[in-house]
């Protein structure tokens, strides 16, 4: 892989200059790449045939170099200054490199793993952060495709450009969402284990608070409403203290694997709070190593949260519905 994109030009160029009758001699073409520009040399002249080579770009005959027609659309790209090839790419030859790095089974395998770092921002942007960039295995071809314009930068991340996301949308996506049935599968199992975990420790949690505030009776009517309904709104009854005859605390309850407080409240959730007010309450349970460690208690959570400064709130997804003529 070569590690600056002025190499193909540069190589091309010398091919291009030293032809004869549509061929030129590989010894001559290489002396003429090391020595005839004013750029030192970057990628040695192996290294720049090897890569004109992988794209199509030149074809090797008995120690001959020949460029191909993809070569000399290529070639035909560029800018000149009188005669002379400019070797910084432009923007069209740029594209085309690029569309062509997607369609190599061994480079695309290499853009893939690059791409398998990056994440989906809030507003569908895909973005890798700088500090995470350096755990990418093929520096050289995440800095190919920056020279490329694939990648753009801003002060704290790395972005795929707009072009090119949209152009290769599907290996992108495959590359960093890569999750089979059989895996969505599994995770959702799990999901639902870890919610069962997080509700009975919470169940036990209200039932010793009940007890330490002598509310015996009210301790052994803790409802499990979860276990038989999923769509109350809330996964537990519970009572405020002694004093309380009927139901008056009614627990939705979230868990996560960080500290950091990260939950999904649904249209249904939302409508039960918005019903019940300061009687509805979010657990947030943090869960350890698989082990439910901690809870967090937001009352009245249309408020305490949903208009809270101290969390952000996104869309993740969108009911779309027919309208009646």
């Amino acid at each position: 892989m070569i590690t600056d994109i002025q190499t193909i030009n540069r190589f091309l160029a010398s091919s291009k200059a030293l032809e004869i009758g549509q061929r030129s001699l590989e010894l001559d073409v290489a002396e003429y790449y090391k020595t005839q520009y004013v750029i030192p040399v970057r990628d040695s002249f192996a290294l720049a045939k090897n890569f004109c080579l992988t794209l199509g770009f030149i074809c090797v005959t008995d120690h001959s170099l020949q460029i191909t027609d993809l070569g000399h659309i290529y070639l035909n790209l560029a800018l000149k200054k009188e005669s002379h090839y400019i070797l910084e790419p432009n923007a069209a030859q740029k594209k085309l490199i690029s569309n062509r790095l997607f369609e190599i089974p061994g480079i695309q395998s290499g853009i893939k793993d690059i791409f398998s770092h990056f994440k989906i921002g809030s507003h569908g942007e895909i973005f890798l952060s700088k500090a995470e960039s350096t755990s990418i295995a093929d520096q050289i071809l995440f800095n190919v495709l920056i020279q490329l314009g694939v990648l753009v930068s801003n002060v704290s991340q790395f972005l795929i450009a707009t072009q090119y996301s949209t152009l290769f949308d599907p290996i992108i996506m495959d590359s960093i969402r890569l999750i089979s049935p059989e895996d969505f599968l599994r995770a959702e199992a799990e999901k639902i284990r870890q919610a069962v975990l997080a509700e009975k420790y919470v169940i036990k949690s209200e039932i010793r608070r009940l007890e330490l505030n002598s509310a015996f009776d009210q301790a052994k009517r803790v409802d499990y409403v979860a276990s038989r309904n999923v769509a109350a709104g809330y996964d537990i009854a519970s009572f405020e203290d002694k004093d309380s005859s009927i139901f008056n605390r009614f627990i939705e309850v979230k868990s996560g694997i960080s500290p950091r407080v990260k939950f999904y409240f649904s249209r249904n959730e939302y409508n039960a709070a918005c019903r019940l007010k300061g009687r509805y309450y979010i657990y947030y349970v943090y869960m350890k190593n698989g082990i439910p460690v901690d809870i967090d208690v937001f009352q009245n959570p249309n408020e305490t949260v949903m208009n809270s400064p101290q969390f952000g709130i996104s869309t993740d997804t969108y009911e779309v519905l027919e309208k009646t003529v």
